[in-house]
């Protein structure tokens, strides 16, 4: 999604409050369950601490542990139940930890695991009582438990899981470091109005021996599909965008999570050939609820950066979301408005911050991605 070519992590499925945040990123999502084995009481020489998954009956109190604000739990765990239904997000796979001192026996730490496209899986953990040596084992233990029941699955299949927490988030992010996890960056999540009108500068001929074409046809085997795998490999190519991920996804699963990513409108994706040869690609999608665009990704072979290529694809693509608008906003069945435009962009990638703020996004989030291979 950056010019340097980039692989963000897979894109996060759970709801979002104003601006939607991408790839690896955004607030909880939901999905409760509960104990079979019990865990031991936390004391320093006491047994292993175990995570199990939560029972039907635990699911609101494990619900609750998700929320930060605990004066609002009660108001907070309908909401959070309402966005999931709203979404489509299931809260079936959620692991926790359980006080056995207590009768009936207390939810101590929770794990909530969202699959999404592409083999990925979403993790969200509680964050209350972040400063107790114990909190922290037992966070480790939730999410260790939702890893290993996760690479359990088939149907849906999952091979990675994620995590995107706010920098400051530092007990949750070094819990999951504990567990296995990898830090790939820290997001820059930037945004834009719809309303200012692209200023960069669209050439009416690209350079000699260079062909933007949109997709035609994602199905796989088809000729596009195949040139956006070669093109996306190419595009890794010493990138500057969480290069942590290399060989970490299939490129397979990587086009499944851009497809997943909102609304995948074919006419926002675009193939950059070179003589030819697939060298570069810019994928927007649409989220019509939140009256938003995303560039879901924008990158370039090492062959073809440095030429400005980038600022010209940016720019297509913006113009182009602003002419979809138009057509769709006079649409009485379904009219549809464009307020903003969202990316995510790893903060190491300098190139593609400039470009993107030389366009007019500004920055309103940041996320540290940590991934785990499960499977």
């Amino acid at each position: 999604m950056i010019p340097d070519g980039a692989q963000t992590p897979a894109e996060d499925s759970t709801p979002s409050t104003t601006k939607r945040i991408p790839p690896l990123s955004p607030t909880p999502p939901p999905d409760p369950t509960s104990p079979t084995n019990p865990q031991p009481s936390n004391h320093a020489d006491a047994d292993p601490i175990v995570a199990t998954r939560v029972l039907p009956e635990f699911k609101l109190q494990a619900i609750a542990r998700l929320i930060p604000d605990q004066s609002e739990s009660a108001r907070g765990v309908q909401r959070f139940i309402a966005t999931a239904k709203e979404q489509n997000i299931c809260l079936d796979e959620l692991f926790a930890t359980f006080d056995q001192s207590t009768n009936p026996p207390e939810i101590g730490q929770v794990c909530l695991a969202v699959a999404g496209a592409g083999a990925t899986a979403t993790l969200f953990i509680s964050t209350r009582d972040e400063d107790s040596s114990s909190s922290a084992q037992q966070r480790i233990a939730a999410i260790e438990k939702a890893c290993l029941e996760l690479g359990k699955k088939n149907s849906p299949a999952v091979r990675l899981a994620q995590a995107l927490l706010e920098p400051h988030e530092k007990s949750a992010i070094r819990a999951f470091l504990d567990a296995g996890f990898i830090n790939v960056g820290e997001l820059a999540y930037l945004c834009r109005p719809a309303s200012i009108t692209p200023c960069l500068v669209h050439p009416s001929h690209w350079p000699q021996g260079i062909q933007v074409r949109q997709i035609q046809n994602l199905d796989k085997g088809s000729p596009d599909y195949k040139n956006l795998l070669v093109t996306l490999e190419r595009t890794y190519q010493q990138t500057l965008d969480c290069s942590e991920l290399a060989g970490l996804r299939s490129t397979e699963d990587v086009i499944a999570s851009h497809q997943a990513s909102g609304e995948f409108a074919p006419q926002l994706w675009w193939l950059v050939f070179d003589q030819g040869q697939p060298e570069g690609c810019v994928l927007f999608n649409l989220y019509p609820t939140q009256s938003s665009a995303e560039l879901v990704y924008l990158g370039l072979s090492p062959k073809l950066r440095g030429k400005g290529l980038s600022t010209h694809l940016l720019d297509l693509g913006l113009n182009t979301l602003l002419d979809y608008q138009k057509e769709h906003s006079s649409n009485a069945a379904s009219p549809w408005k464009l307020k903003e435009i969202n990316c995510a962009v790893d903060r190491r990638n300098a190139p593609a911050i400039r470009l993107y703020e030389r366009a007019g996004f500004t920055e309103f989030a940041s996320r540290v991605g940590l991934v785990k291979i499960i499977s």
